[in-house]
């Protein structure tokens, strides 16, 4: 009995440290996070998301510029990587023995690990060079090229993750031939992995933009 006790009693001490390792870890968050929101509050009107930024000193003025310009630059970004990178997962959980598939992986997993200085650079030689001007459309192609391993990745794992009884369904139902049929995957497959997949665009999204912003 005394031997019980004594581990109830270090379970509860370990429970509270951790409580208390929290509460530690949490304050300062809760802090920052209530300055923030009462400084910002009285600053948020209709003109902050209207007008456009007036010069240092000046009383007024907005984000319009911003803002507008942020959601282009993720639109397009967005627009250019996720097509390219649900056909490349989708291509590689179904043909995952093959050579193609398998350079799929290397290419995602290895731009993955790019910078996004170099992300940048290649981008200025390829678009800001030809165009000899900066655009939304370069910023665009950046963020894309910086988002499609992670949704081809992210794809690629979602689709293995649906049911083999759910494909073999399908293929029994479908066309006939040697090896997966596109049409007999993507129909049953594609459409049980889409909500956790595209609850995975965003973040990805999210990620690149903080990591060009950081930048």
């Amino acid at each position: 009995m005394n031997g019980i006790r004594w581990r109830t009693v270090k379970s509860q001490i370990i429970v509270g440290l951790c409580a208390a390792s929290v509460l530690v870890a949490l304050v300062p968050l809760a802090l920052i996070l209530f300055f923030v929101v009462a400084k910002g509050l009285s600053s948020l009107n209709w003109n902050f998301f209207t007008k456009m930024p007036v010069p240092v000193g000046e009383h007024g003025g907005g984000m319009a510029n911003s803002i507008v310009g942020t959601l282009m630059v993720t639109g397009l970004g967005a627009l250019f990587a996720i097509p390219i990178g649900v056909i490349a997962g989708v291509h590689a959980a179904e043909y995952a023995g093959s050579r193609l598939a398998s350079s799929v992986r290397f290419a995602a997993d290895t731009l993955n690990g790019v910078p996004s200085i170099v992300v940048g650079v290649f981008v200025y030689g390829l678009v800001v060079v030809p165009m000899k001007q900066f655009s939304t459309l370069a910023g665009g192609v950046a963020l894309g090229i910086m988002m499609i391993p992670i949704i081809a990745r992210t794809t690629e794992e979602l689709v293995k993750l649906v049911p083999v009884s759910l494909r073999e369904g399908a293929l029994a139902l479908g066309p006939r031939g040697h090896g997966p049929s596109l049409r007999s995957s993507c129909r049953p497959r594609f459409p049980a992995s889409s909500p956790a997949s595209c609850s995975r665009w965003p973040v990805s999204l999210a990620k690149q933009r903080r990591c060009c912003s950081r930048r």
